[in-house]
C-alpha cells in the first residue's frame, strides 16, 4: 500500500507526502507532534483551526448585548405613538352571511350533528 500511495503522491507532484505523515512510530505525544509538524513544514500549519462551531469562542457578551439593545431601540422607534389609534390590518369578518346561515341549518339537520 505504501508503494501505491507514494506513486499517487508523486503523480500529483507531492513526492514527500509519505514523509509528512506522522504515526505512532514518529511521535507519541501532542508536543512531539507539534515539533514534528514544524520540522516537516507540514501543510497543516497553513490551515485554520479544526474546532467544531459549538466549541468556538462566541462574541464577547458586551458586544452581543449592545447589538440586542440596538435592535430593540430600533423596533421601539418604529412603533406608532400610544396615543394614535391602531387600526387592525385585516377587516373583521362578518358575523353572519347567507352561506354561514345555510351551513348552520344543514349542520342542525345532519344526523352526524351533535
Amino acid at each position: 500500500m505504501a508503494a501505491e500511495l507514494t506513486a499517487a503522491a508523486e503523480k500529483r507532484r507531492h513526492p514527500d507526502l509519505i514523509d509528512r505523515i506522522a504515526d505512532g512510530n514518529t511521535v507519541t505525544t501532542a508536543e512531539q507532534l507539534v515539533a514534528w509538524v514544524k520540522e516537516k513544514n507540514h501543510p497543516v500549519l497553513e490551515m485554520g483551526p479544526m474546532v467544531p462551531k459549538s466549541a468556538r469562542a462566541e462574541e464577547p457578551a458586551a458586544e452581543v448585548i449592545a447589538k440586542a439593545e440596538a435592535i430593540v431601540e430600533a423596533a421601539i422607534a418604529k412603533q406608532p405613538a400610544k396615543d394614535a389609534e391602531v387600526k387592525p390590518a385585516v377587516a373583521e369578518p362578518p358575523q353572519s352571511t347567507p352561506v354561514l346561515k345555510l351551513l348552520k341549518r344543514s349542520q342542525r339537520k345532519s344526523p352526524n350533528y351533535q
